[in-house]
């Protein structure tokens, strides 16, 4: 996800949109995104509702809230 976001970063900074006009919102963060994000874009905004504890070995959120498509898509 990382990986993504700082691609798409890299796409509005070439388009010319400056670091202070982006907005970062999410859920859940990890604090190693977030000092990653912050360290290598220090004009850009970053939101989120939760900072969970870290990382696990597959690089997922943990705790985290689980598979989002099966909590918001299943009965």
């Amino acid at each position: 996800m990382l990986q993504l976001l700082a691609l798409l970063l890299q796409v509005l900074l070439a388009r010319g949109v400056q670091q202070d006009k982006i907005l970062f919102l999410s859920m859940v963060a990890a604090p190693e995104a977030i000092h990653k994000l912050c360290g290598s874009y220090p004009g850009m905004k970053v939101l989120t509702s939760e900072i969970d504890r870290g990382l696990d070995e597959n690089c997922r959120i943990v705790p985290g809230i689980g598979e989002f498509g099966e909590r918001y898509f299943s009965d």
